[in-house]
């Protein structure tokens, strides 16, 4: 790599122009650190080989293929030359794996890899591993031709997610991995069949689990088909089971719609309480209707201080394959402003005063001497003396606003 460098930085001294040089070190610089024959950190079975890490321990049936690379090293004490090397992880539902030539020229003659340098076997035949875990693979040929390398991870017979949860309105997917289609049987085990119905099929390798009303709180149904991987197992023909739970839809209730911020109020706090579903629960507090806008709050409460048009989300553990649910609702900030007319009332000779009080939506009037009732926003004043009434307004909220005073003056005798 060093000896390319400096041929290529010497070749580059003779170019002139400065627009060439910069490009010819960027290119350059590329090469180095993106080149596929980079060597990388290894397993300690090889030496000088070019090494990758495998992960597929989230995906039992899953495929992984490497960028173009070209052979180096030597591997299992020297006993193999011109060699790649990779650190496979597979899941714990794995039970093999097929190591593939994906692209390029394939080299001639007898080609085999080893796992953790054991025995050789053919590319493309698969091998049985001995449980979930990382095995080093190698490929180790004469030649240094570019190829691109697949690993191929193969599925014991399972069910995913393994273990499901349903509501009535979030079905439960019941992927079946390991078996072959056509082969495949379903049967419910808890309720001796009743509960087939639930099933959108019994035949397939992914059915769909949904029951709408009157759910039992789970069943166990057992899958039965031929193993793909079936030289990895004694018997060809295999049972599993899977066990489904059935939950309530998720629910979410505000303790207020709309949210008041009475006058002198520093805000409202607004409370959301989750149900049904599968906890935990989380939650996204959002300044705008529908779950848009800016998130303001994370908890399951928000204080609100300001009016406006708000929404909260909720979220149980079965998201995103369940939808979470959206409230929308609105922070208000009612403007009370009570006043009684006539201002100056004045009455004589056992006369009465109609008096009339608006800003609010009730009212309570006191004290209640001379007056015809203390609730209304009309009462008749008959006071023997003059009188000055507190009026109190309140508006549908609940909100109270300042006390307002009307003197009813009664004339000297």
């Amino acid at each position: 790599m060093l000896n390319i460098y400096h041929s290529l930085y010497a070749a580059s001294k003779r170019i002139k122009n400065n627009t060439f040089n910069i490009l010819f070190f960027i290119l350059v610089f590329s090469y180095i650190l993106f080149s596929p024959q980079k060597i990388y950190p290894q397993s300690g079975l090889c030496t000088g080989a070019p090494f990758f890490v495998v992960d597929l321990s989230n995906s039992p049936d899953t495929t992984w293929v490497s960028p173009p690379i070209g052979r180096a090293g030597t591997c299992c004490g020297g006993t193999g030359s011109n060699c790649v090397e990779f650190n496979v992880t597979i899941s714990e539902y794995a039970v093999g794996i097929n190591f593939i030539i994906a692209s390029g020229a394939t080299p001639s003659g007898s080609l085999t890899y080893q796992v953790d340098c054991g025995g050789p076997t053919n590319i493309g035949v698969p091998i049985c591993l001995t449980g979930p875990g990382t095995y080093v693979v190698t490929f180790c040929k004469a030649g240094a031709n570019i190829n691109e390398f697949g690993i191929i991870s193969i599925p014991g017979p399972y069910a995913m997610p393994g273990t499901g949860y349903s509501t009535p309105v979030c079905a439960e997917n019941m992927d079946i991995i390991g078996m072959t289609p056509g082969t495949i049987s379903i049967t419910d085990i808890t309720g001796g069949g009743i509960y087939e119905s639930y099933l959108s099929c019994t035949d397939c390798l992914n059915p769909e689990i949904l029951c709408a009303d009157f759910c039992p709180s789970f069943v166990d149904y057992e899958f039965c088909g031929d193993i793909v991987a079936n030289t990895c197992f004694p018997d060809v023909h295999t049972c599993d089971t899977f066990r489904v739970y059935f939950l309530d839809s998720l629910k979410a209730e505000l303790n207020h719609n709309p949210g008041i911020i009475c006058p002198g109020d520093a805000g409202v706090m607004m409370e959301v309480t989750a149900s049904g579903g599968k906890t935990p629960y989380t939650y996204e507090w959002y300044d705008q209707p529908g779950g848009t806008g800016n998130i303001v709050s994370t908890n399951d409460d928000y204080f609100a201080t300001v009016a406006g048009n708000y929404s909260v989300v909720v979220y149980d553990s079965l998201y995103p394959k369940c939808n979470p649910v959206t409230i929308d609702f609105d922070v208000i900030e009612p403007a009370l402003n009570t006043s009684v007319s006539p201002v100056n009332p004045y009455i004589c000779d056992a006369n009465t005063v109609e008096l009339y009080a608006t800003g609010a939506d009730f009212y309570q009037w006191s004290p209640p001497d001379g007056l015809s009732a203390t609730t209304g926003a009309i009462v008749q004043a008959a006071p023997d003396v003059t009188t000055t009434y507190t009026i109190i307004g309140t508006d549908i909220y609940g909100c109270v606003d300042d006390p307002v005073n009307v003197t009813v003056e009664v004339c000297a005798k």
